[in-house]
């Protein structure tokens, strides 16, 4: 795939070019934007780990993840709710980073609507008997052994609402990068192109 950006467009071309692409990532499974890195911070280190975008909304501009509610990123989250997430796209070398602001819902409207949506074989990753990163008492690996009630107990929803969205396009014909804010609200607030 060729580069995504050139340098006539405008910044906000730019933004919806990344939402599509964000989109597109939600529907496809083979799309780069479906995983994505979230870092968080954990005391005076930072966490970062791979997750899976669910959903994606543009007015205010909110990225969703799901999570077991006793994973080590949710007391991350608590303690710090300022998350970074970030995208690559390699056959387009298009990087997108974001800052943006966490919150977690669980057990609750929106985390039982998001439940109904999973499918079966979802489910299973948030009804372990052991919690994610237990350390297991087996010398050779084995699937994590499940509880015997299906439900969304441990079940959480991750909403990022972006704060700064900053992307660049690699290429031989030279980089073009562009930074956005975005408002309490989640609105556009600033859009403009920057020296790479």
């Amino acid at each position: 795939m060729a580069k995504v950006i050139e340098q006539t467009d405008e910044p906000e071309m730019v933004e919806k070019m990344v939402k599509d692409h964000l989109n597109r990532g939600i529907v496809r499974k083979g799309h780069p934007f479906k995983n994505f890195v979230l870092s968080t911070a954990n005391g005076t280190e930072v966490e970062s780990r791979m997750v899976v975008l669910r959903g994606k909304e543009n007015t205010p501009f909110i990225l969703t993840a799901f999570t077991d509610i006793r994973s080590g990123k949710i007391e991350h989250i608590k303690n710090t709710p300022e998350v970074s997430c970030l995208f690559w796209h390699p056959s387009s070398k298009l990087q997108v980073r974001m800052s943006a602001r966490a919150k977690i819902f669980t057990n609750d409207k929106r985390s039982r609507e998001a439940w109904e949506k999973t499918t079966a074989f979802g489910k299973t990753a948030y009804n372990t008997i052991d919690i994610p990163g237990a350390v297991l008492s087996r010398s050779q690996w084995e699937e994590a052994e499940l509880r015997d009630e299906m439900d969304d107990r441990f079940f959480a929803v991750l909403d990022f609402c972006v704060c700064e969205m900053d992307v660049l396009q690699l290429s031989r014909q030279g980089h073009i990068r562009a930074q956005f804010t975005y408002s309490d609200s989640g609105e556009l607030s600033t859009s403009a192109f920057v020296i790479p």
